[in-house]
Order: structure tokens, then C-alpha cells, then sequence
């Protein structure tokens, strides 16, 4: 049986330990906030500071496929690239829910929609996991939280787990930043070498009912907050074989919704075009820049009394 000295000293070293965890994330939260850029100056503005009237959310092609620098210039606007690779439509709505939450509220709201990331069942949840563990306090994202893992948010208390994955990237972000970032939106470089691997003609396949979950959630929010929200799959180096898979797909799982859409995966511009990718699934910065300039032309075209498209 332990006696009383025993007793003080266990609960010392719980004391210091989480005394020790407090101070590692203020360490972590404060680098956030001073980050210079990459992946941590991204995730910081994001959801504490972004006021940008367009943004871009998706995966790696909303990412790479979107050159905020063009989209100002041509839109005499402000824009930010929040697209993350790896991710979709839950991490997409973790981001509008606290960009919303900080008390902006971006006028367009640009989603570049990919089967794979919004709406099949890859058993990829645990990705938006990352990005969102420093944000947990925020109101609304322990429901997604939980509905990505129940258990996930106790964890959450302690610092060291919040960030023992990204805290060196943090720190480094804080010293001097690898990553080409402009605006959220990263270029890609070279042409494409494999043009086999990974064709990207993805058909009918499992659907998540979490992501379908918040793939209704993240219209609904937009309709409610009065964003105007475009749907968008941006080109892709293969041909697919059903045009018209993507836009069924996506009015079957939002209730036949009256949806802007619009889709380049097959347009003769880019499919099949050596010198706008790197690989089958991403365009080049020449792709980028071609692509975002028509995009601009579309949404002009069918946006005629939106104040940004005039």
C-alpha cells in the first residue's frame, strides 16, 4: 500500500508533466501564429484570419490547379487557395466552419469536386485529423471530430499529441519556410513522364455517408450564409469514359439541388496534353495558369449578376 509520500510524489510528477504538455502548446500555438509560410502559415490563416472574397477548397487539384495570383489580377479581388492534398469534402467544411466561426465570410466559394476525396469511401476520414487537431476548441468541429472517430477528441487535450506529428514542420515554418505558397495556391513544375500510372477514371464505388454528410452540410451553409458556391472538376491528363458520372454523382448525393457545375475532365485543351502535366492527376503551373484564366471565362459567362464576375 503506498503511503502519503508516495502519494505527493506521483501527483507531483502529474503536475509537471502536464504543466510540461501546457507549455508545449503554447510553444506550438505561438509559432502558429508567427509562421513565415508553408503548410503551417496555411493551416494558421486559414482558419484564424482568412477575409479573402474567393476561396478555393478540394484536394491536391483545388491546390495545384488554381493560381489565386491570376484570379485577383483578372477579378480585381482578393483570393486564397485552401485546397490540401490528401483531403476533400470533410476537412473543406472543418475550414468554411471556422473561417465562418472568426466572423468572415467569403462572397465565392470555388470546390473543385473529386470523386475520391468527396464522396467515395476510401478510408481516408483520418486525414482532415491532422490539419484540424490545433482548432478542436473551435465550436462545431467536435462534431466532426466524433463523427470521424469518437475517441479522437479527449486525446485532443494534451498538446503533445495535437502536435507530435507537425511539430518540426511547424518550427521550420517559423524559421524559414521550403514551400513555394502564393496565396495558399502551389505551382507545380516539369511535364508529365508516366503517363500510364494512375489514370484517374474513377467510376462508381462505395460512397462514404459521412462525407455525403458534409457534402450537404457544406452547401447548406453556403445557402445560408448567401455564398455563392461553384462546383468544379478541373482537367485531368486521361479522358474519361462517362462524361457525365461526376454531375449525376453529385445531384444524386445533394438531392437533385439546383447546383452550379462545371466540368473540364474531358475538355480537348488539356486531355491528353504532354506540356500542362506533371502527372495524369495534377496540371503544371502552364496548366494552372491556362486552366484558372478559363475558368475565369465560365464563370463570367454564367455569373452574369454576381459584382465579382462583372
Amino acid at each position: 500500500m503506498m503511503n502519503k509520500k508516495h502519494i505527493l510524489s506521483i501527483a507531483g510528477i502529474l503536475v509537471c508533466v502536464l504543466l510540461l504538455d501546457f507549455i508545449f502548446g503554447q510553444g506550438m500555438d505561438y509559432l502558429s501564429s508567427k509562421a513565415k509560410g508553408g503548410d503551417t502559415f496555411n493551416n494558421y490563416y486559414i482558419n484564424q484570419c482568412l477575409n479573402d472574397s474567393i476561396v478555393i477548397f478540394g484536394s491536391s487539384r483545388a491546390n495545384h490547379h488554381y493560381d489565386t495570383g491570376i484570379l485577383e489580377k483578372e477579378l480585381k479581388t482578393t483570393a486564397y487557395n485552401a485546397g490540401i492534398d490528401g483531403n476533400g469534402i470533410i476537412l473543406a467544411y472543418c475550414f468554411l466552419n471556422n473561417i465562418l466561426h472568426h466572423g468572415e465570410k467569403p462572397q465565392v466559394v470555388i470546390y473543385d469536386f473529386f470523386l475520391d476525396f468527396d464522396l467515395h469511401d476510401n478510408d481516408d476520414r483520418q486525414a482532415a485529423l491532422k490539419r484540424i487537431r490545433p482548432f478542436y476548441k473551435i465550436p462545431g468541429i467536435k462534431e466532426i471530430i466524433n463523427d470521424i472517430d469518437k475517441n479522437e477528441y479527449y486525446k485532443l487535450h494534451s498538446a503533445s499529441y495535437r502536435y507530435n506529428s507537425i511539430f518540426l514542420q511547424i518550427a521550420s515554418d517559423a524559421i524559414s519556410p521550403k514551400q513555394n505558397v502564393i496565396n495558399g495556391y502551389k505551382p507545380l513544375n516539369g511535364s508529365i513522364t508516366n503517363r500510364f500510372a494512375n489514370n484517374e477514371d474513377s467510376g462508381p464505388g462505395p460512397v462514404d455517408s459521412i462525407k455525403v454528410k458534409y457534402l450537404n452540410k457544406f452547401i447548406d451553409i453556403c445557402d445560408r450564409e448567401n455564398i455563392s458556391l461553384i462546383f468544379v472538376t478541373s482537367p485531368s491528363y486521361h479522358k474519361i469514359k462517362d462524361a457525365q458520372l461526376y454531375h449525376r454523382m453529385l445531384k444524386e448525393y445533394t438531392g437533385n439541388r439546383d447546383l452550379i457545375y462545371l466540368d473540364f475532365r474531358n475538355n480537348p485543351t488539356y486531355t491528353g496534353n504532354d506540356s500542362l502535366f506533371v502527372d495524369p492527376a495534377h496540371m503544371n503551373h502552364i496548366g494552372a495558369e491556362r486552366f484558372t484564366l478559363s475558368l475565369i471565362d465560365s464563370l463570367k459567362s454564367i455569373n452574369t449578376s454576381h459584382p465579382i464576375f462583372n
